[in-house]
Parts: structure tokens; C-alpha cells; sequence
């Protein structure tokens, strides 16, 4: 593949799409083209996989159109979306788009090609996340299964009836004991209670750095959301502030009878890629 050469200034940069991350598997046979500093051109070979030739054959124009301001928000938007160790982040394209800028870039080209190629034939389609996801599809993601498994202890109705103003009631389970116990559990979650609470739980369960609007969120203490990762509380020393009330917070139904399950990061990834893909029900 030929390198690519582009002018920064005085600097000579070689832009390329990499032959060997193009194709890179991300989740459930879903593949992300990548756009790199040091390899080769956009020109397609017969060893490239298909998402790797879409790429290069579709994207050629775009590639060699990008200059230092589409490379640095190109590799922002990638460096969400995929970690240092080529996992996946959990992160979804159109998170990780608004969080790079890429609309209001000379990148959103790019990546708009790039994402024509997300289809079976080429990089295959991104795993769904949704609050009730195909039961078939083990690539999906649930926001329901999310809230049983870590919030419902602590956000069933008649929880804590001290707290009943501040505390949102995710699941109408009033003999709520531990996730997943009631086989009914799915339809006892209010999906339009999390729809209407989504901004605060994006920002209590996100995994890095805030968004701005986690500092100002309506209905909520200003600083409240002082850090990343707050909810749920891991329960074994925390106490809880919520508008005045201060509440110890322990999970009875642990194996040790008080330390709350976290969430992997890559679940919290999910969760926020949901709420800021528009709360999908289905």
C-alpha cells in the first residue's frame, strides 16, 4: 500500500487507512476501520478483508482529503471507541462522534464513509444497545438488565420511604431481594421512569470523565455529580447524601451481605451509549 503525504505546516505528516486495523474485530463480528499515522495507503490488496476493502475502495477521496484538524479529531473519535489494548470501549459511534466533534469538523466526511461500510458485507453493523433487546442476539446490550443488576436493589418502590421524594423507582417490584430473583423482572422495570431519569443515570454511572452537562443536570444539587463512576456506591463503608437525607447504603443480598456489584467499564460504556443513542425500548 502507498503512504499518503500531507502537508502540516512545515511538517511532513504520512496518513494512511492501516491494512491490519481496518479489519480489526470489535464485538459480535462487527469491525471498525481505523484511520492511523504510520502504515500504508488506501489502496485495496487481496489479502484485505472486506471491511478493510470498503474502506480503502470507498474511502479513498476522504482519506486523502483529511488534513492535520480531520486527523486529530479522526483519532480522538477512535480513541473512544476502541482502548489502548484493541478492545472495544463499549462506546457507541454516535457517542463517541459527539464526544470527538466529528460533526463539526472537516472529519465528518471520513466518518461518514467509513460508516456506510457497517453492513454484514463490509464491517458488519454495531451491537445493539437497547433497554429490551432481541433475546436472540448475544451481541445486544440491556439497560434493563443494567438497572436489575446493579440499581434496582436500591431503586425498587418502598425502598427507602424516607428518600421516596429524591429516590427514583426503576422497578414496581415491592419484594424486590436480589437481581433477577422474580422471573417477572423485565416487565416490572418502568422503562419510561429510566427514559425520564436517563440524564442523571448517564451521569452517575459514567465511566470517565464527565460530560459538562453532568455539572448542571435539572432537578439536581449542583456538584452532585462530582466524579465519575458514583453510582452504584460499592456499599461497603458509603454513605449517601441525597438532598439532606443521609442514608448508609449497603446491598443485603451480596455475598457478604453489604458490598454492592459494580458495573464492568465496559457496562457503563453501554449504558450512557444507550441513553445517548435515544433510549431505544426495542
Amino acid at each position: 500500500m502507498r503512504p499518503h503525504r500531507l502537508l502540516f505546516g512545515a511538517a511532513i505528516a504520512t496518513v494512511f487507512v492501516s491494512a491490519v486495523h481496518c479489519g480489526e474485530p470489535v464485538a459480535g463480528g462487527w469491525k471498525m476501520p481505523m484511520f492511523d499515522i504510520a502504515g500504508a495507503g488506501c489502496d485495496v490488496e487481496d489479502e484485505d478483508d472486506a471491511c478493510t476493502s470498503c474502506a480503502g475502495e470507498s474511502c479513498c477521496a476522504e482519506i486523502e482529503a483529511c488534513d492535520g484538524d480531520c486527523i486529530l479529531a479522526y483519532e480522538t473519535y477512535y480513541e473512544c471507541l476502541i482502548l489502548p489494548d484493541g478492545a472495544w470501549s463499549g462506546f457507541s459511534s454516535v457517542y463517541c462522534r459527539d464526544r470527538a466533534g466529528i460533526d463539526r469538523t472537516n472529519a465528518r466526511p471520513l466518518v461518514d464513509c467509513f460508516d456506510r461500510c457497517a453492513h454484514d458485507d463490509a464491517c458488519g453493523l454495531e451491537p445493539i444497545a437497547a433497554f429490551e433487546p432481541p433475546a436472540n442476539d448475544h451481541t445486544a446490550f440491556s439497560a434493563a438488565g443494567f438497572l436489575e443488576a446493579y440499581c434496582n436493589g436500591c431503586h425498587f418502590l418502598g425502598s427507602f420511604p424516607e428518600l421516596s421524594a429524591q429516590l427514583s423507582t426503576f422497578t414496581i417490584d415491592t419484594s424486590w431481594t436480589r437481581p433477577f430473583a422474580d422471573p417477572r423482572w423485565l416487565a416490572l422495570v418502568d422503562y419510561d421512569v429510566a427514559v425520564t431519569r436517563a440524564p442523571i443515570i448517564l451521569c452517575g454511572v459514567h465511566p470517565d470523565s464527565l460530560p459538562d452537562e453532568c455539572f448542571a443536570v435539572p432537578g439536581v444539587e449542583p456538584g452532585f455529580f462530582g466524579k465519575a463512576e458514583k453510582f452504584p456506591p460499592p456499599g461497603s463503608t458509603t454513605i449517601t447524601d441525597y438532598g439532606g437525607g443521609t442514608v448508609p447504603v449497603q446491598c443485603s443480598f451480596a455475598a457478604d451481605g453489604f458490598s454492592c456489584p459494580q458495573p464492568s467499564r465496559f457496562e457503563r460504556a453501554r449504558m450512557v451509549s444507550w441513553i445517548v443513542g435515544g433510549t431505544p425500548r426495542h
